[in-house]
């Protein structure tokens, strides 16, 4: 026992002292290259400067140069093309032109007449970007007839841009001696540095090694102490008899040792109240990194607590909603958002956070409760799909199917198509709940929809707007022809997939019904007047005796009303005792 301790002790010395040495070495080489980088960026600018100095001295020298040369070009230009700019004889111009641009420092040139018109322009396609190059423009002028005053007469302008020649070989030979100074000026000063820097390291080695050496037992001595606390063992002391920092951290760890053994029960306590939540419990460190994970999220999330612990707590969320996640906000709100478990199946949670506040760094964070809302979930879009659809027939209900019917009209109109809306009543419907119960109307009503979705096309919208009333509508007519031929033979077809007969309650039951049919937008171009209309058409069809359809005429809304008002006259006469 005694030679492990002298090995883990003279393992721990190795270590601490090697830790010392890289760090006396990487302090050395930083300073090594800061030297070394200020001599690099002292020679640099300052060899720069000169640069740009000479570099100044001869571009300007230069450039009056080429300003001299583009003027003297531009007026040899302008008195060849004088007289062929005068007759506008563009051949001479440019064959004038052609002999001026066999020079290769002439860059750009062109010649104009008043009106501004190019008679010639040359442009040189190896014009590089960053040559010094300068200017000229020069006027054409032509002495005038004596008639005319017997002046010089402008007749047009020339432009002339030339550029400079390769850099003199005095220019040259300075660049050279220059950068061959300065790489010699650079090399001393680095080897400067360098000595500097090893002297350093040196004395930082030696320095390193000597206060390892020193820190070595009685740092043993605490980690030995600090394995015993670790392990529980809490009733040890701890003795290092130092007062300088070791003896300060003796003191803490000495405390450590006393708190430990006094809270040991309330952590405890803690972890059993946090085990016995039915929430998912996620204990973060500021940085989101998850510390403590009680049973309920390992249930949830079908990890173990040691798999959980070191993950980021964004980590757990599902793919799509790492992007938006923000560990500050969500610290202060309820969200809802979505986790992904170990077999990759995606859980709606309810994710709650609170910032835990301690004054010591170790116990801050963030505490996240996160509660499966699965079931609230399938009951919201239960009472989604109510909301929208018939429960017994799976249909849409009313309102979605004016919702849907809205929709289509719009595109109908959009796309200058027709479409046309059929409303369906069964024929005395009533007689089945009468003689069978409201069981076997149900389930009348099931298989009557049942045979409409089969009947319709695939993409037809099928709605129950009443008890035994049902609507759908027919898009892409076209609506430049008369429709009522292809629709009368749809109706044919429903009317007679309706009569079938169908088993209820152990009987043979046959059905009919009645179908109003409107066109959109032949008799209407909303929602309201379209239902309107093919329900007028419908109770016409019944009228009629049933199983059959009836295309909507205006007359019909007329008798609809004229039965309204009978049926409202008759009542009052019943109550007023009018009849006689």
């Amino acid at each position: 026992m005694a030679d492990s301790h002298v090995i883990e002790r003279r393992g721990m010395g190795t270590s601490l002292r090697t830790k010392y040495l890289v760090v006396a070495t990487l302090c050395a080489l930083l300073s090594l290259a800061a030297v070394a980088g200020i001599v690099v960026y002292q020679n640099w600018s300052t060899y720069a400067g000169i640069g740009r100095v000479l570099d100044d001295s001869t571009n300007q020298r230069v450039g009056e140069e080429l300003r001299l040369r583009a003027a003297a070009v531009a007026e040899q230009l302008a008195a060849a093309v004088a007289a062929p700019t005068l007759a506008l004889d563009q051949a001479a111009v440019e064959r004038l032109g052609n002999e001026f641009v066999t020079e290769a420092t002439i860059v750009r040139l062109s010649v104009r007449d008043l009106a501004g018109q190019e008679l010639f322009a040359f442009k040189r396609d190896d014009e590089p970007v960053d040559q010094l190059t300068r200017s000229a423009l020069r006027p054409v002028r032509v002495q005038a007839s004596s008639l005319l005053g017997g002046g010089p007469q402008s007749v047009g302008e020339v432009e002339v841009t030339v550029r400079a020649a390769q850099p003199l070989d005095g220019a040259r030979r300075a660049d050279l001696q220059l950068a061959s100074l300065r790489r010699d000026q650079l090399m001393r000063g680095l080897l400067a540095a360098g000595g500097l820097g090893l002297a350093a390291l040196l004395a930082g080695l030696t320095l390193a090694w000597w206060a390892g050496r020193r820190l070595q037992l009685p740092l043993s001595q605490l980690v030995k102490g600090a394995e015993r606390i670790s392990q529980g063992d809490y009733s040890r002391p701890l003795d290092v008899g130092r007062s300088d920092e070791i003896g300060e951290l003796q003191s803490a760890l000495e405390r450590m040792r006393h708190k430990l053994r006094q809270n040991t029960v309330s952590k405890n306590y803690i972890t059993h109240v946090l085990g016995s939540m039915t929430d998912a419990v996620f204990v973060t460190s500021p940085d989101g990194v998850i510390r403590m994970a009680n049973h309920a999220a390992c249930k949830l999330m079908s990890f173990g607590e040691e798999e959980l612990i070191g993950r980021a707590i964004a980590s757990i969320l599902a793919t799509e909603q790492r992007e938006g996640f923000d560990l500050l906000q969500a610290a202060h709100e309820t969200r809802e958002t979505v986790v992904t478990t170990r077999q990759g199946q995606s859980i709606p949670v309810l994710l709650s956070g609170s910032v835990i506040s301690s004054d010591d760094p170790q116990y801050q964070g963030t505490i996240f409760v996160a509660r499966n809302i699965t079931d609230r979930k399938r009951a919201e879009r239960r009472i989604r799909y109510l909301a929208r659809y018939d429960a017994l027939t799976k249909v849409p209900n009313r309102m979605q199917f004016q919702h849907l019917l809205q929709q289509a009209i719009a595109r109908a109109l959009r796309s200058k198509h027709a479409l046309a809306m059929l409303y369906i009543d069964m024929d005395h419907f009533k007689e089945i709940n009468d003689t069978f119960g409201h069981a076997a109307g149900d389930r009348a009503l099931e298989i009557l929809a049942e045979r409409l979705q089969q009947t319709v096309p695939k993409d037809t919208v099928i709605g129950r707007l009443a008890g035994d009333e049902f609507a759908l509508f027919i898009e892409g007519l076209p609506v430049d022809e008369d429709n009522r031929g292809t629709v009368a033979q749809f109706a044919r077809k429903l009317l007679a997939d309706i009569s079938r007969a169908f088993q209820v309650a152990n009987q043979e039951v046959y059905l009919t019904g009645s179908v109003g049919i409107a066109i959109c937008p032949r008799d209407a171009t909303n929602v309201i007047d379209i239902i309107r209309n093919a329900d007028a058409a419908m109770y016409h069809a019944k009228q009629n005796g049933g199983n059959s359809f009836s295309f909507y005429s205006p007359e019909m809304n007329a008798a609809a009303v004229e039965r309204l008002m009978l049926k409202s006259k008759l009542r009052r006469a019943l109550e007023r005792d009018e009849f006689l």
